[in-house]
């Protein structure tokens, strides 16, 4: 576990110092699972939360909201360009526009500053000390109980934005099979777990994006209920999915 934190770190240096100079879609997209891969490392080996400085909490939030909405933008633009209509050329203008100023919002708050900002040497000698010193099969068991719960209790509940947090726990588990051979012996299911919630979730991303621009032109509202209509039917067969692989655990 050691090497996968010591590997993911220099990819989150890396990616830092790439979106420094602009806004590159895939830079953007590597710096937030970077992000998400060292938050998940944390939520192993510090479930407590007193590794991380309230400054270092702080500073990643306003990174992973800035770099978020900049990969929001171009995922969006990415959905719906193939579609000939003035109003989506206006949408995809208005997305060009929010990722210009997003990409000027991250390097203004980039740019004075180091990768030491967010995780200073003395966090980073925690992470790795705990990382280094790590109980696999006591801890990673523990870990993968409590997300196994989360996910199991988020099923039950109604209404599809709770496929987010879903979402989420299947990511955790994803990163740790990189190191932990139960969670690897289901990689093929959370892969495929992975890409259908990814699917739901650009869709329901782009949704929301459209209602929002819908008010500056509402003939947008002929594009709303096809999109609704299909992950609707996406998020029942999620719902499924997600049930039968927790039945096979």
């Amino acid at each position: 576990m050691l090497q996968f934190f010591k590997t993911t770190y220099k990819e989150f240096e890396k990616y830092l110092k790439r979106v420094q100079k602009g806004a590159d879609e895939e830079d953007i997209h590597q710096l937030r699972v970077a992000l998400k891969k060292l938050k998940t490392i944390l939520h192993i080996v510090d479930p407590e939360n007193k590794i991380l400085k309230s400054s270092e909490r702080k500073l990643i939030r306003r990174l992973f909201k800035l770099a978020g909405i900049i990969r929001e933008a171009q995922v969006n633009i990415a959905l719906v360009q193939h579609i000939d209509d003035k109003p989506i050329e206006m949408y995809c203008s208005f997305l060009a526009e929010q990722i210009t100023y997003g990409a000027k919002a991250l390097q203004r708050f980039t740019s004075d500053k180091k990768t030491t900002d967010f995780f200073s040497r003395n966090t980073v000698k925690k992470i790795s000390k705990k990382t280094k010193h790590f109980t696999k099969s006591k801890q990673l068991d523990a870990f993968r109980i409590k997300v196994y719960r989360r996910i199991e209790r988020y099923i039950h509940y109604t209404g599809d934005k709770i496929l987010h947090e879903v979402r989420k726990e299947i990511k955790h588990l994803l990163f740790i099979t990189k190191f932990d051979p139960k969670a690897n012996n289901n990689k093929g299911l959370l892969d495929s777990l992975a890409d259908t919630l990814g699917t739901w979730h650009d869709q329901a991303v782009l949704l929301y994006s459209l209602e929002s621009f819908s008010v500056k032109d509402p003939r947008i509202f002929r594009h709303l209920e096809s999109i609704k209509y299909w992950n609707r039917i996406r998020a029942v067969q999620m719902r499924a999915e997600v049930k039968s692989f927790l039945g096979g655990i």
